[in-house]
C-alpha cells in the first residue's frame, strides 16, 4: 500500500500536481477567520433562514454585484 505524499503547509506551495482538498482550504480559511481582529461590514441581507441554532443567509454589497454566503450560530429559539 503506497502512502500519498504530504500536504502543502501553505496556499503557495500547492500547485496542479500537490493541490489542497477542499476539506484542508475550509480548515484553513476558518483559521484564518478565528485569528482576525472583529470587524463592522455593511451589506443587505437578501437571503435568510434558519434551521435549529444555525442561520443561513446571503449578504449583498450595497454598491456592487457581490454576495456572500454567511452560516452563523444563533441563540436557542425560544
Amino acid at each position: 500500500m503506497t502512502q500519498s505524499p504530504a500536504l502543502p503547509e501553505r496556499a503557495a506551495d500547492t500547485s496542479a500536481d500537490r493541490p489542497w482538498p477542499v476539506r484542508l482550504l475550509s480548515l484553513k480559511i476558518g483559521d484564518y477567520v478565528d485569528k482576525m481582529s472583529p470587524v463592522w461590514i455593511e451589506g443587505q441581507i437578501v437571503q435568510l433562514s434558519r434551521r435549529d441554532r444555525t442561520a443561513y443567509l446571503v449578504l449583498r454589497d450595497a454598491d456592487v454585484d457581490i454576495s456572500l454566503n454567511v452560516t452563523i450560530a444563533t441563540p436557542p429559539l425560544d
